[in-house]
């Protein structure tokens, strides 16, 4: 996985400028996609509160310090995350309980909450009355993936930190750097953001046949093959069982749909040249991409994938 305060300098860098002036605030909203970085900085601004070799460009990241940061056995740093489904009022209360024993082996203390927006409404109230009393030398760092979701009045009391998305090519250099093939690397980093779910995915044999299953039913669709129907029952219904690779299968025939059409077009910026760009008369990208997005839709409906994929390549024989 890509270090993460690799991918988001400015942040790290307007970190440590207020650390360094004595201007840190005691409690911070770090909100972006998965993927992002969000905890990775979090326990990058807990080390440089508790490293020994704090220099100007932050802690030393290879001290006993920082190594059991990185490891959660630093017992001024906590991480809070769900129970269950969500953050609830007794893991709150247990918080604000820690806060009145003295730190074991600092002056400071760090609450790092991941997926705030899952607090219950009375853990998120009981947060906001600790919030607004600040103590000093005790920091919060709340992380969420939906900022829309976390109270407003938990906003007003943090320093809120977006967090940018990671760009495609950073996320393709990274999987090269690893020895991923450069056209895996490629469509991987076109499918996500998350750049240790585009890891995973290039470490996954299994995430390779879906690829290359998914790459040949594209090519069966555009060819408006009455087998690619078929083709959903023998080879791809076991994949996209998992619904999270169902809607990743349908944004891998809409970039295969996308080439085909700039291709038709002799458009240079055609991501990947694939073997056979060929179809019928009559072929309409835009009536694809219309049958895969009400595909999605029946998805996000609940629909069976299986079935989602069956119709789309009934719509798409019929063109």
């Amino acid at each position: 996985m890509m270090i993460a305060y690799d991918k988001q300098p400015h942040i790290r860098q307007r970190l440590l400028q207020a650390y360094h002036k004595d201007k840190l605030a005691h409690a911070y909203l770090f909100y972006g996609k998965s993927g992002v970085g969000k905890l990775e900085v979090a326990k990058w601004f807990a080390k440089l509160l508790f490293c020994k070799q704090v220099g100007e460009t932050g802690a030393c990241l290879t001290c006993s310090v920082c190594k059991r940061i990185d490891l959660g056995d630093f017992p001024d740093v906590d991480i809070i995350q769900p129970d269950g489904a969500s953050i609830k009022v007794e893991q709150v209360r247990q918080l604000k309980e820690s806060t009145h024993y003295s730190s074991l082996e600092n002056k400071r203390k760090v609450y790092i909450l991941n997926h705030v927006d899952t607090m219950s409404i009375s853990a998120a109230n009981s947060l906001l009355k600790f919030l607004e009393e600040p103590e000093q030398d005790i920091y919060f760092l709340l992380l969420t993936e939906h900022k829309d979701k976390v109270l407003q009045t938990i906003q007003s009391r943090c320093q809120l930190i977006p967090f940018v998305s990671i760009s495609s090519t950073i996320i393709e250099k990274n999987l090269i750097d690893r020895s991923v093939p450069s056209h895996l690397a490629k469509w991987i980093s076109l499918l996500t953001q998350d750049s240790q779910q585009a890891l995973e995915w290039a470490e996954s044999d299994t995430f390779f046949e879906f690829h290359q299953a998914m790459l040949h039913w594209a090519k069966l669709l555009c060819e408006n093959d009455v087998t690619s129907f078929v083709y959903v029952q023998t080879t791809l219904a076991p994949f996209i069982q998992d619904k999270a690779l169902a809607f990743v299968g349908l944004d891998i025939v809409s970039l295969y749909m996308r080439d085909v059409m700039l291709s038709a077009f002799d458009v240079s910026n055609v991501h990947f040249k694939h073997k056979s760009m060929g179809h019928q008369e009559g072929f309409s990208t835009k009536d694809m991409f219309l049958f895969i997005a009400k595909a999605k839709e029946r998805l996000y409906a609940n629909v069976s994938a299986q079935v989602c994929y069956e119709t789309l390549s009934i719509d798409i024989v019929r063109l």
